[in-house]
């Protein structure tokens, strides 16, 4: 009996729902066959590029089947008493396709929520149906690739609380945004970026002020605001995010702050925003993100800003900030990301900014800053990129214990750093971009070898110094990380705790020319050792580097040939090896370099024929200039027959032309050993070595003679063939 209960319990519970989901109402019919037909009108696709944007896009109209509670399909949610479809949720589902413009989905006429981000509808117009979805307080659309312009029936939505529309790249006009502000008077977030607002004039923008009250979200960043904007706007009673980023022809001002102000993020980065930091900044209590890179501030950091303890990101780089870099800054230890770059700061490196304990970007470029570097910057843990280029920071390298583990990118270029190779970088094994440039750095460089040296390394510029010795063969064995073939993709340089809008950027000379790399892509690879004194000969190891693009070894004292595996370096751009003495032919293998667009060979000792074929063909004379050894195309010295060493074929083809072939040779050489032992015995049984002199010296004189004239001939006639 026991057996029978526990087979009826065990039957009951498989086949019928849980307590919790019997409690879920059943789908309304017409509401599961809106969604079925809509499932239908879409395929899937989880590699589309609106999907990329996703950390892990997941098809859910899968669960979607014909005869099953909607109630429970994923993404969907229902009215729990009248069974109504009420929120969709299908962001990142991988629906690709075109949406139709009398789509089943504008049936459910109850929906309040609706997210269809991170799907690709292929450039469809965005339909008018959202407008009629007048219950709805959620849309979000962003990221979902329809074309045209905004219908100005979403205007209509009087009961929106969040709308978002980012990443679009659709116009709004002014009317429809105009409307959106005056009827949705609830509205909490608003985010429209990457819109076309162009046509906007910031007066739209100052209805804001009285009907959005409610307003807690605000992104237009990159949306072409023009015009100045009303600063009022920053001081809205429940704002807590403003965003106005990359509108380069948006001016204003940083009003007067009071207490009251909720702002927790403000970012201004690439606006016309103007004027100096206003001392009441630090009214914004709780503020965390404060962007206001490449603005017009001017004027010293008023003191008041570090105040602000619970900032976390703060970026001042490219305004005209100066004056000295203070020790109050030592009161903002939450922050992970500070950029005081491209600015105006002299003065000594404060030694607080060493005490951050998650500090993970420290950019002071570009100002002139001076003194030696505090041996508590590399003890910052979780530092991972230190740019310092463009001071005139002075002294050796601290050498402390380096605790920065977790270092990416070390740019200490175009200082006056004066000290040996910091070969106790060599722990920093998460490495990939060392700049000395540009420095005082010299002596030899001779790596430890204590552990795998740089094995993730993919930019080494120790240019202009003044380094000596053979080139650093053992450091360059243990670059590991230039040792694969790349796979082209169009990544950039970013670190685990960087947020998403800081790039890695690095100063290269590159092709010739020297440029900013504002973005580091992770392909990038290049090494610069041009300007120093190293000697001795290139390292063939240089040769297995395979996703190299750049290699300047311009300026030094090689010597040597051209290694022959240089051309495997299938991904290489650049090469330059002038102003050296090098010496040898230049390897033919280098045209089986594809890529390579920038060659400069020139001053040094190279001879013999320059190669021909693929990229070689479109290099001119300034590639091997000072090479008086070289001959052949672009060059205007030609490479004549009679410079080339004979080959057998062709000295035996000379030797039969002229009558002097195998033959005649063999005849003389048994005449010669019937004259040598006849002379042998004269003077070994007559002891007359005067006479015998006299007679060889006769016949030698009349043989040189002959083949004088001989030659003579033979000039003559290959002149006439000529």
């Amino acid at each position: 009996m026991g057996w029978f209960l526990f087979l009826v319990l065990s039957f009951l519970l498989s086949h019928f729902p849980s307590q919790t989901s019997s409690l879920m109402p059943f789908c309304n019919h017409d509401d599961a066959s809106a969604l079925l037909s809509f499932k239908s009108s879409f395929t899937l696709n989880s590699s589309s590029d609106s999907s990329g944007w996703c950390e892990s896009p997941y098809p859910k109209t899968e669960s979607w089947e014909n005869g099953t509670n909607c109630c429970l399909w994923e993404g969907v949610s229902c009215d729990t008493k009248s069974g109504h479809v009420i929120g969709i949720d299908l962001s990142c589902s991988c629906l690709q396709g075109e949406f139709h413009p009398n789509t089943t989905l504008f049936k459910l006429i109850h929906l309040k929520k609706l997210n269809l981000a991170f799907n690709d509808f292929s450039n469809s117009p965005m339909p008018n149906g959202f407008g009629d979805h007048v219950a709805l307080t959620h849309l979000n659309l962003s990221h979902s690739a329809f074309s045209g312009v905004i219908p100005s029936k979403i205007s209509l939505l009087s009961k929106l609380v969040s709308l978002d529309l980012s990443f679009l790249g659709m116009r709004i006009e002014a009317a429809t945004l105009e409307n959106v502000i005056v009827n949705a008077t609830d509205i909490r977030e608003v985010t429209l970026d990457f819109l076309n607002m162009s046509t906007i004039e910031p007066s739209s923008l100052s209805l804001l002020v009285n009907f959005s009250s409610s307003l807690v979200s605000l992104s237009l960043g990159d949306t072409g605001l023009q015009g100045k904007l009303a600063n009022n706007i920053l001081c809205l009673p429940n704002l807590q995010k403003l965003d106005l980023s990359v509108n380069l022809d948006l001016e204003g001002e940083l009003p007067e702050f009071n207490r009251s102000t909720p702002l927790r993020y403000l970012d201004l980065s690439y606006t016309g925003f103007s004027g100096k930091l206003p001392n009441t900044i630090n009214h914004l209590e709780s503020l965390n993100f404060l962007g206001l890179e490449s603005c017009d501030f001017e004027g010293p950091i008023p003191v008041f800003l570090f105040n602000l303890t619970q900032l976390k990101f703060l970026d001042l780089g490219g305004n005209n900030f100066s004056g000295h870099i203070v020790q109050y800054f030592g009161n903002i230890t939450q922050v992970y990301h500070l950029n005081l770059g491209w600015n105006n700061f002299s003065g000594k490196l404060p030694k607080c900014l060493g005490t951050f304990p998650y500090l993970s970007v420290l950019d002071l470029r570009r100002n002139n800053l001076s003194g030696m570097i505090p041996k508590t910057y590399l003890e910052i843990e979780a530092l991972e990129t230190m740019n310092f280029n463009g001071n005139q920071l002075e002294g050796p390298l601290p050498r402390s214990v380096v605790k920065c583990k977790q270092l990416r990118v070390l740019d200490l270029g175009e200082n006056n750093i004066h000290d040996k190779f910091p070969t106790f970088l060599e722990s920093l094994q998460q490495l990939q971009v060392l700049v000395l440039r540009a420095n005082r750095f010299n002596g030899t460089i001779n790596c430890m070898k204590l552990t795998k040296d740089f094995p993730m390394l993919r930019v080494f510029d120790i240019s202009n110094n003044n380094f000596s010795g053979n080139l650093p063969t053992a450091c360059l064995e243990d670059f590991k990380g230039m040792m694969v073939n790349v796979d082209n993709s169009m990544q950039y340089m970013t670190g685990e705790n960087y947020s998403s809008r800081y790039y890695d950027s690095v100063v290269v000379t590159m092709k010739g020319n020297i440029y900013e790399l504002q973005r580091i892509l992770t392909t990038f690879t290049t090494i610069d050792l041009s300007n120093n004194r190293f000697g001795g000969v290139i390292p063939a190891i240089i040769g297995d580097l395979k996703s190299l693009k750049g290699l300047n070894l311009s300026h030094n004292r090689i010597t040597g040939v051209i290694p022959k595996n240089f051309g495997g370096l299938d991904n290489l751009e650049w090469l330059d090896l002038s102003s050296n003495m090098l010496m040898g032919e230049i390897p033919k293998t280098l045209t089986n370099l594809h890529f390579l667009s920038v060659l400069n060979l020139s001053q040094n000792q190279l001879v013999g024929m320059i190669p021909t074929g693929k990229q070689f063909d479109t290099f001119q004379n300034d590639s091997y200039e000072g090479n008086q050894g070289l001959c052949g195309l672009p060059l205007s010295k030609s490479c004549h027959n009679d410079e080339k060493l004979p080959t057998e074929s062709a000295t035996f083809q000379h030797d039969e032309e002229f009558r002097f072939g195998w033959k005649p040779v063999a005849i003389g050489y048994a005449c010669g050993g019937v004259f040598g032992i006849l002379l042998g015995y004269i003077v070994f049984f007559y002891r007359k070595p005067e006479w015998s002199i006299s007679f060889v010296e006769c016949i030698l004189n009349q043989r040189v003679r002959k083949k004088s004239n001989r030659s003579n001939a033979n000039t003559r006639r290959y002149n006439q063939r000529r």
